[in-house]
């Protein structure tokens, strides 16, 4: 499966996210939640803690999943959803990411390293642990933008 990822405007970390006959988006705010919107569902993410971070997945009525930062200058994370794990990971240098777990086995890669535009390649059941490690990559995204400016980088 593929899905293409379009950031919502040119400076957005908002994304709308296309496949073959699939929709979907995903919005970060600032300080590190957001939301997903897919397969019917409306989730929320919200963030806790500076160094051993925690972002929780919630419907309107139950915590489906989190995550956690594998360790402060990590770019790795360990996600639980419904109760299966998956790791996302570095894959090699840049901004590119691998999610990996039970039936579950996604690349996030953006289109060149001068855009925001990015697509997310390879086989899934169930899209929504592949859409919150695309959010995850997101943030990191924003959050390596963010810094590379505050140090005169970008």
């Amino acid at each position: 499966m593929k899905l293409v990822c379009h950031p919502q405007g040119i400076c957005s970390y908002n994304y709308r996210i296309f496949g073959d006959q699939y929709e979907a988006s995903t919005v970060l705010r600032v300080g590190g939640s957001g939301a997903i919107a897919c397969d019917g569902l409306s989730l929320l993410i919200s963030h806790e803690g500076i160094i051993n971070e925690k972002w929780h997945l919630r419907s309107s009525t139950d915590v489906l999943g989190h995550a956690y930062k594998s360790g402060i200058f990590s770019n790795s994370y360990e996600v639980v959803y419904k109760g299966k794990l998956f790791h996302l990971r570095s894959s090699g240098l840049g901004r590119s990411m691998h999610l990996f777990g039970e039936n579950e086995d996604a690349s996030i890669e953006p289109d060149h390293a001068f855009t925001r535009r990015a697509k997310i390649c390879g086989s899934w059941r169930d899209s929504v642990p592949v859409l919150f490690g695309f959010w995850l990559t997101v943030n990191q995204w924003a959050r390596m933008a963010s810094n590379s400016a505050a140090t005169g980088g970008g």
